[in-house]
């Protein structure tokens, strides 16, 4: 599946069996990188998903600096982040 964070993370959700508190945790903490592998697999003898890999990066780092990354913060996890359109 390709697709921006949200779904992912909602994928998690569903596949993990997570409640709401539960994945809300995961999005404050646990980034979606753009053009990461997160790599799910089902386990038939337990009935049930597994996480193998989150966030992974292969691409090298000359590729990474070209790839804007929005999860980048500038203040401390609580602090709102300022509008993109904001003017002086």
């Amino acid at each position: 599946m390709v697709a921006h964070d949200a779904v992912i993370l909602c994928a998690r959700k569903v596949l993990l069996g997570l409640d709401e508190e539960e994945i809300l945790e995961v999005a404050a903490h646990a980034r979606v990188r753009n053009c990461a592998i997160n790599h799910f697999t089902y386990d038939e003898p337990e009935g049930a998903w597994r996480l193998e890999r989150w966030d992974e990066v292969v691409y090298g780092a000359d590729l990474a600096s070209t790839i804007p990354d929005h999860h980048q913060r500038q203040g401390p996890p609580d602090e709102p982040e300022p509008p993109t359109d904001a003017r002086p």
